[in-house]
């Protein structure tokens, strides 16, 4: 079976392929346990031309445009000459060039577009995605539940074409906490939460400071440390914190630390804490997960599949602070070995690499047979421990 990897998003900031294949790293990793029959080519954009062969995986690069009209038919011919059985192609924003590339390619290529969090194009595009959807063999979603816009607005016409797989993983590992707290200069007696995103409403870091608060109110051993890279409220979190006396004591903001610096920090905490609105992939969460973490997180659909349904971890309510407070003082209970190496083994048996591309090879096998697998239910068994009204 042959099958292309496509992003059409063009990295113009990018002059290598090293930096290229770093970038897609996440998403990209589950090349390795891909049967060698089935082993994608790699097709990327940026600001150059060319090949490269790398543990046994081509990636070939062409340049490109960000211009939603944009269609690159030199990549589409390139594709066509690998007479491929499937096309795989990231994000689920690229409706005229999807069109294009179908009509290139001819019936027998089937056409996979995986999810990246994007909601439903409006006007003029909204029609396109629509037209698109005829051409789409199947649709590949982190949870079934983030299909639901895209049904509603009318643009996926059947159901049957969404299936689940996960965007993305991560190579990071586990190290000893003890070590990990020493190596940070963290203290060894203090329950330590951390929290790693973006500052922004999305993340709603707001919630969790407010939830934190009142939780920590009552737990005098609790810390919260805070790793971010974009800074668009900082000063608000900042005035939040200056404003109250425990999370002066509490938190701290750590601020951007390069990212292999990140396993240690996870491996170091307790708890992970998200209370995101929104997430396509999850990819801070996956690797605390891969860490040991035992996660804290808003019940999203993505953090719900993650989490095995809260069956390793505890859900709330998003944006309330009151749930959340709830939330973390419960999860005192699983704070012991025993959790922490059920999440990393929860980790490795359906949040790897080898899980994406073993789930990935079903569902193209799926496709091209044209025999349908049972599609996995969208609620497991009643968890351990879970949080979520």
């Amino acid at each position: 079976m042959k099958i292309v990897n496509i992003v059409y998003h063009h990295h113009a900031e990018f002059n290598n392929p090293e930096e290229v294949i770093k970038k897609h790293a996440p998403s990209n990793g589950f090349i390795d346990f891909m049967p060698a029959h089935t082993k994608p080519t790699l097709v990327k954009h940026a600001a150059f031309e060319g090949t490269l062969k790398k543990q046994n995986t081509d990636f070939v690069f062409f340049r490109g445009s960000n211009k939603s009209w944009h269609i690159p038919f030199k990549t589409h011919k390139y594709i066509s000459r690998l007479q491929p059985d499937i096309v795989m192609i990231e994000g689920l924003v690229f409706p005229l060039q999807v069109i294009a590339l179908k009509f290139i390619l001819g019936k027998k290529t089937h056409i996979l577009a995986q999810h990246h969090g994007e909601l439903p194009a409006k006007g003029l595009k909204k029609n396109l995605q629509r037209l698109a959807d005829r051409y789409i063999s199947a649709y590949l979603f982190t949870s079934l539940d983030n299909a639901t816009p895209w049904i509603n607005a009318g643009i996926i016409s059947d159901t049957d074409k969404c299936k689940t797989l996960l965007e993305a993983s991560t190579w990071l590992k586990p190290s000893e906490k003890k070590q990990s707290r020493m190596d940070l200069g963290l203290e060894e007696d203090k329950i330590i939460y951390l929290w790693v995103g973006r500052l922004d409403e999305n993340k709603d870091p707001v919630t969790t400071l407010r939830g934190f608060e009142k939780f920590a109110a009552n737990e005098s051993k609790a810390r919260l440390y805070m790793i971010y890279q974009q800074e668009s409220l900082l000063k608000s979190i900042e005035q939040i914190i200056a404003e109250s006396e425990i999370l002066r004591h509490t938190v701290k903001l750590v601020g951007k630390i390069p990212h292999e610096q990140l396993s240690t920090w996870y491996s170091a905490a307790d708890f992970y804490i998200a209370a995101s609105h929104r997430e396509g992939s999850g990819y801070a969460l996956l690797e605390a997960m891969a860490c040991g973490c035992i996660p804290v997180v808003s019940n999203i659909p993505t953090f719900k599949k993650i989490t095995g349904y809260g069956n390793v971890g505890i859900l709330f309510r998003k944006a309330d602070a009151n749930a959340l407070a709830l939330a973390l003082e419960q999860c005192i209970t699983f704070k012991n070995d025993s959790s922490r190496q059920k999440v990393i083994r929860h980790f490795e048996e359906e949040l790897s690499f080898k899980k994406i591309a073993d789930d990935l090879c079903l569902i193209c096998d799926d496709i091209v047979s044209g025999t349908p697998l049972p599609e996995p239910s969208s609620t497991d068994p009643a968890p351990a421990y879970r949080y979520s009204s």
